[in-house]
């Protein structure tokens, strides 16, 4: 199904190259782009904020996206050297928390 609306941050976004390796790309950049941008204006500070972010407004993140492979997990492909970066305990800015 596609999205309800188009979303002007997503027409912003949607010409930027995604630098991941083809096999890595089980989500749409695009999607993780937004899921990102609304998770800090909502106070997300790091990749997991992200992430529970994502998983508990998927409703109406499908709204806006189609989101085929669900929400995204830090793991799985919110951002390069994430899960060092948790184990370092930094923040999305790279600041240690």
């Amino acid at each position: 199904m596609p999205p309800v609306r188009e979303l002007a941050l997503a027409s912003y976004f949607a010409t930027m190259d995604d630098p991941r390796i083809e096999r890595t790309k089980a989500h749409n950049l695009l999607d993780i782009i937004i899921i990102t941008i609304c998770a800090v204006i909502c106070g997300a500070d790091d990749w997991v904020g992200v992430a529970e972010f994502g998983t508990s407004k998927e409703t109406w993140l499908k709204d806006l996206r189609e989101l085929p492979n669900g929400i995204p997990y830090p793991a799985q492909s919110l951002a390069p050297g994430t899960e060092q970066k948790q184990r370092e305990g930094q923040t999305l800015s790279g600041r240690p928390q």
